[in-house]
């Protein structure tokens, strides 16, 4: 297992390197499976064996638990450790416990993790995409935090959102604490869905497709956005809707049966339709809204942040719950939690840290310093969250969301999923068959094969 894992990190090493330099995303759900594969296995095998001496090695001396006192080293993702700092400083002036600040760019993670992985040596607090609890814990990277988080009080699941959880058991154990929340929902213009006679935005997909043909016919505009081929966030939340599982947790791939392609042929409609445009030009679906070039398109907190910016468009754009598809209407469940790697020196200075940084006040300052969501329910209270139009939707739509499927192999997977979409979108295949095609090769990202 543990060369599969490093087999698997090496290629998504290869895959960002290769999307950074064709100016890609590096953000969450941008890494995928490397091309070169002969040399990642080669490079694995090298790598499982320092990782045996050195667990070997480990395996002969217990560490001792810290006692919440003296430094520890905290990895968090980002360019800068700005946002945080103001935290880390009150965190160091109330326990005396220093804390090292590493700013880890999200392209530059996987690459890392393999480093620390093979020498067992590395952050003792990390901050970590939801998506990748699995591939950590198969790994042995992490520390099994379940005790913790049945006896200190701050860590209680009734503290958090169900799906922050969710998104870190695996079978009946807990391998962090979350911290910030991220889910997806509808922005819009509600004065071109108005001008349609819609007041209210739809809350069924069907409703949707109605009101995007009205829209259509009325005004000429192509009313939807569907940016699916670039971002499996927002891919495999049409599936969810569908009530597919995409990955189920016996590890079999189902991308070709029915729920998986009704989601697929509901999309498909509003290109056949003329309700979307098959072909992206590469304009930000925010700026075509702001530009009233659509009338709704994917966002999430990125996309609301920008739009808050531009002063002329207050009071024109809105956001919205996910219409409900034929089972739900969820989105992918995104974000970070944070965990600690199992080769730390000072375990309770660790669990003192995260304790800290998931306070509810911390949360909500934490918030004003960056705009990350809180992942504790009670901060949602807050009037600075509960009272922003769009903002507070965001925080509906969390009651309404689902973690990515539980698998080491979900990035690898996802990219393999845009692929596939990509040629749908395009309208000249058989959507059956390629989702058959995707399920093969998904299927055999899980077998290793």
């Amino acid at each position: 297992m543990m060369k599969k894992i490093l087999a698997t990190l090496l290629s998504i090493v290869t895959v960002v390197g290769l999307l950074t330099g064709c100016g890609g995303s590096s953000s969450e759900g941008s890494e995928g499976a490397a091309s070169e594969a002969s040399g990642s296995l080669s490079a694995s095998q090298e790598t499982e064996e320092s990782v045996q001496e050195t667990n070997a090695d480990s395996s002969q001396e217990e560490s001792a638990e810290g006692d919440a006192s003296g430094a520890i080293t905290f990895w968090y993702m980002g360019d800068s450790a700005t946002g945080i700092q103001p935290l880390i400083d009150e965190f160091t002036d109330e326990t005396g416990i220093q804390v090292d600040v590493q700013s880890i760019p999200w392209p530059n993670l996987s690459e890392k993790l393999l480093t620390a992985i093979a020498s067992q040596s590395g952050p003792d607090v990390m901050q970590t995409a939801v998506s990748r609890t699995a591939e950590l814990v198969e790994a042995d990277a992490v520390i099994d935090m379940t005790d913790y988080v049945d006896s200190v009080e701050g860590f209680a699941k009734d503290r958090f959102f169900d799906a922050s959880y969710e998104s870190l058991q695996m079978g009946e154990k807990y391998y962090g604490v979350p911290w910030i929340v991220d889910v997806y929902c509808v922005l819009y213009r509600p004065d071109i869905f108005e001008a349609a006679g819609y007041m209210e935005f739809p809350t069924t997909q069907d409703e949707f497709f109605q009101a995007c043909q009205t829209i259509h016919e009325e005004t000429g505009i192509t009313p939807y956005y569907i940016g699916a081929a670039d971002i499996y966030n927002e891919l495999f939340s049409y599936a969810y809707q569908s009530g597919s599982d995409i990955v189920t947790e016996d590890r079999t791939a189902v991308f070709n049966q029915p729920e998986y392609i009704e989601a697929m042929e509901y999309l498909e409609s509003f290109y056949e339709a003329g309700l979307a445009d098959r072909v992206i030009d590469g304009v930000a679906n925010y700026v075509k809204l702001a530009n009233g070039e659509i009338a709704a398109c994917f966002g999430g907190t990125w996309e609301i942040s920008q739009m808050e910016t531009v002063e002329e468009l207050e009071g024109k754009w809105a956001a919205a719950l996910w219409p409900k598809g034929a089972a739900t209407n969820d989105s992918v469940y995104a974000g970070s939690n944070l965990v600690i790697p199992s080769w730390t020196t000072n375990e309770e200075a660790a669990v003192a840290l995260i304790e800290f940084l998931t306070r509810t006040e911390n949360q909500l300052e934490f918030n004003k310093l960056t705009g990350s969501l809180p992942a504790v329910k009670e901060a949602w209270d807050d009037p600075s969250l509960a009272e922003d139009p769009a903002i507070s939707v965001l925080g509906e739509q969390i009651e309404y969301s689902r973690p990515f499927p539980k698998v080491a192999e979900i990035e690898e997977i996802g990219m393999a999923a845009l692929d596939a979409y990509e040629r749908i979108s395009v309208g000249e295949e058989d959507i059956q068959t390629v989702c058959d095609e995707l399920n093969d090769t998904a299927q055999n990202i899980l077998d290793g094969e």
